[in-house]
């Protein structure tokens, strides 16, 4: 069981690693990625409705990804602390979440031609408000599927 508990720890520190891996890019590597995925996702953008030329859609790409990123960041993390202790895990895991959200924004500081934005903060602790009510839902899923068996 010990077991369980540190592979879902190890996987909150890996998702942190990559978020904040990102946030090390400088702005040239950074769009460049973002770019490359907006090009890619473009006509399906279009088909639904998001107008706009490149560089619009672009923003709208990278600001998604920070919602995803920090989605799976709150449900890995809402995952781990739930195992230990049940009690506000959903608030501690949003605190958490924003206290990385803002030491994500301060890092950007340090790469070049990249900026903080409070703004990103929030987007970021609603991501992972999204993951922690994502997995409660799943949860609530299975016990009630447990429940019937």
């Amino acid at each position: 069981m010990l077991k369980k508990h540190w592979i879902s720890f190890a996987l909150v520190i890996l998702v942190i690693l990559f978020i904040w891996d990102n946030s090390l890019q400088n702005d040239v590597s950074s769009d460049g990625f973002s770019l490359r995925i907006t090009q890619w996702l473009s006509p399906l953008l279009y088909k639904f409705g998001f107008t706009g030329d490149v560089w619009s859609l672009n923003r709208i790409v990278r600001k998604m990804a920070h919602v995803f990123e920090f989605s799976v960041l709150g449900g890995c993390l809402y995952i781990a602390l739930h195992q230990f202790n049940r009690e506000y895990a959903g608030l501690k895991v949003i605190a958490i979440g924003l206290a990385i959200a803002g030491l994500d924004e301060c890092l950007q500081l340090t790469s070049v031609g990249r900026n903080a934005s409070i703004r990103d903060v929030a987007i970021d602790t609603a991501g992972v408000i999204i993951g922690v009510v994502i997995v409660q839902l799943i949860l609530s899923i299975y016990r009630s599927f447990s429940h019937k068996s």
